[in-house]
């Protein structure tokens, strides 16, 4: 490296030195030209004068005057029809002997610019075909009275020119390569102990290279491959010299994958670095693709870039991890057959445990229902009884108010007719004094109209027992099963007045009745629906509020609604309003069964129950029923 820059500086510098000289030397020989072209326009004057021959005259002059130049030559010529005349040629040597060129030869290149009349300098042949460098004019002389051109040329050979500088630059070449093998010497005395170093290293890392048991292999910016380690070899199956040249791509399929730190993408055999492993699928010779484990990196050495390719075969790996993976398959397969027998007999175990359960649910349910109508039906025959003990000393108070009633009005009527013998018993002043005392101490008057009201007030409220009495009796018939024609609007009516303790600090109740025909049914059964949906409304306003009660009839149909202002129902209780025992009251206030049971009996009359309701906006309750009993199949045959 040093001897070429030592051998291309030399050189530049022979050339410029050579510009120099040849510029020189130009700037010389047309010096030379000019002063010849004056000595020559002199000659030929003095020689027209003289009536001699101009060529004699210049041939007998230059004879006496030599040439010193130290070399080159001094030419004159003229043209001869289709020859050039050399008529003077002057050396180093002296005078030459004339001769003749063809014009057309290519030889004399100078001598036929200037006989052209031309002026300058030029690098061509002269008469001898020999190279040189030539300055060149014209001379206008008269030559047997006719104007003619001589041409002057002073010319030196380009050999003469290129010797000094040729014997300078093997000169300096040999001293530079003294100075090169010298210094070589040097350096590699200097630098032995290093070169030594780096080359067990390099041993080293050719010996890491080549018993690597992973393919490493090298390529350049091409993707071609530089170098193919031994395991290499032994993988893909190539040996070296057939593997080197060859494109990256023939070795790994060209795909993408993401991988550890980077993208390893191959694309026309190039490979971009990542830092981590990726997988690829590799190619061997004879075209069996194995699953190859890839890691590639690049560097850029004195701007060539060198990339390099670490391979690892993992086609066992990857069977180990295939025959793992149907292990692992298999036994999770075996364990999903075992835990579907066991869900299986879990799941039957939870079957007949649910199945248990509804039908212990559904026996307790039984049992409540069957304890809450025998429970109903001690009340009921409880309420007959206690109605029955209790109407025969209302009978008797009744009849007993009605002849107090009558007693009273005979006493009155007795006390008027004393008041009529006032004028008798005024002719006894102490006699009439006391009578007058005794009317105002009881204020006999006053005792008229209040002894008539509170026998009106103990009939009012002698009846009212009675009619209690008698709905009470009818109501304690929940278990007759006769049906009738009834008069809905009766039934609840009579309801309400056993209700009336429930209401009536809770809501006013409004009633809008339409014209409802006589209805087939068991009265006492439809009384329990109306207690049930009356007293559900009342418990459902927490203050002051409002039941309206609504009838109406459509076709064959009859409906009852009890409607409230209270609180509503919760949409994700509607669907539950029926269930046997849900309730929404504390414990102690209520069993969850009323609804139920009037859902029942209505079903059992082929009605239905519906229920409209906006949380906070309160509840609709209607209960639509046939007039007409639908009768059974065989009793209608």
């Amino acid at each position: 490296m040093f001897l070429s820059v030592t051998l291309l500086v030399g050189t530049l510098s022979m050339f410029g030195l050579y510009r120099v000289a040849l510029e020189r030397e130009q700037d010389r020989l047309v010096e030379m030209a000019e002063l010849q072209r004056s000595f020559i326009q002199s000659a030929v004057g003095a020689a027209e004068d003289a009536r001699m021959d101009p060529v004699a005259l210049l041939s007998a002059a230059y004879q006496r005057h030599r040439w010193g130049a130290r070399s080159g030559e001094f030419v004159v010529g003229l043209r001869s029809g289709d020859d050039i005349s050399l008529a003077l040629i002057v050396g180093r040597d002296g005078q030459q002997f004339p001769r003749s060129v063809p014009y057309d030869s290519g030889l004399a290149a100078p001598m036929r610019r200037a006989l052209e009349g031309g002026t300058g300098t030029m690098i061509g042949l002269d008469y001898e075909g020999r190279k040189v460098l030539a300055a060149y004019t014209p001379v206008s002389v008269m030559l047997n009275g006719t104007p003619r051109y001589l041409g002057v040329i002073a010319k030196i050979p380009v050999a003469e020119l290129h010797a000094p500088f040729l014997t300078a630059a093997w000169r300096s070449a040999l001293l530079a390569l003294v100075a090169v093998l010298a210094g070589a010497w040097a350096v590699v005395r200097l630098n032995r102990p290093l070169l030594r170093r780096l080359q067990a290293s390099e041993a080293r890392g050719r010996m890491v290279l080549e018993t690597a048991a992973e393919a490493i292999i090298t390529t350049g910016a091409d993707g071609c491959v530089t170098s193919f380690n031994r395991a290499a070899q032994r993988i893909f199956g190539y040996l070296p010299e057939d593997a080197l040249g060859m494109s990256l791509a023939a070795l790994l399929a060209a795909e993408g994958h993401a991988c550890g730190d980077g993208q390893c993408t191959f694309v026309c055999g190039t490979v971009h670095p990542c830092g981590g492993g990726c997988g690829r699928t590799g190619m061997r010779r004879d075209g069996t693709p194995f699953p190859a484990e890839v890691v590639c990196s690049e560097v850029n050495v004195d701007g060539e870039l060198i990339r390099t390719v670490v391979i690892r075969d993992i086609t066992e790996q990857v069977a180990a991890e295939r025959a793992q993976c149907e292990l692992y398959d298999r036994l999770e397969q075996l364990v999903a057959e075992r835990t579907g027998e066991l869900q299986g007999a879990m799941f039957t175990l939870e079957m007949e445990r649910a199945e248990q359960d509804l039908l212990i649910a559904k026996l307790k349910q039984a049992r409540d229902q069957l304890l809450q109508s025998e429970k109903l039906a001690s009340l009921g025959q409880l309420a007959a009884g206690v109605a029955h003990e209790i109407n025969n000393p209302v009978g008797y108070v009744n009849a007993n108010i009605g002849t107090l009633g009558g007693y009273l009005s005979d006493l009155f009527q007795v006390i008027d007719a004393y008041r009529e013998a006032d004028a008798l018993i005024a002719s006894h002043p102490e006699l009439a004094e006391r009578v007058r005392a005794a009317r105002v101490r009881a204020d006999l008057d006053y005792l008229r109209g209040d002894t008539q009201a509170l026998v009106e007030e103990c009939v009012e409220g002698i009846t009212r027992v009675k009619r209690i009495v008698r709905d009470l009796r009818e109501f304690s018939h929940v278990n007759n099963d006769e049906w009738e024609l009834a008069d809905l609007h009766r039934g609840i009516e009579s309801t309400l007045n056993i209700v009336r303790n429930e209401i009536k600090y809770k809501a006013e109740v409004v009633r809008e009745y339409a014209d409802l025909p006589m209805v087939e049914c068991v009265p006492s059964q439809l009384s329990q629906v109306f207690m049930n949906l009356l007293v559900n409304a009342a418990h459902a306003i927490q203050q002051r509020g409002t039941i309206t009660i609504r009838t109406g009839a459509a076709g064959e149909f009859v409906w009852v609604e009890v409607a409230d202002d209270g609180k509503g129902i919760p949409p994700e209780h509607m669907e539950k309003l029926f269930d046997p025992f849900f309730t929404t009251k504390p414990v102690g206030q209520g069993t969850g069964l009323g609804l139920s049971l009037a859902y029942g009996i209505v079903r059992k009359h082929n009605g239905t129950i519906d229920v409209a309701s906006e949380e906070g906006n309160g509840a609709t309750f209607r209960v639509t029923l046939p007039v007409r009993r639908a009768k059974p199949a065989e009793e209608a045959a």
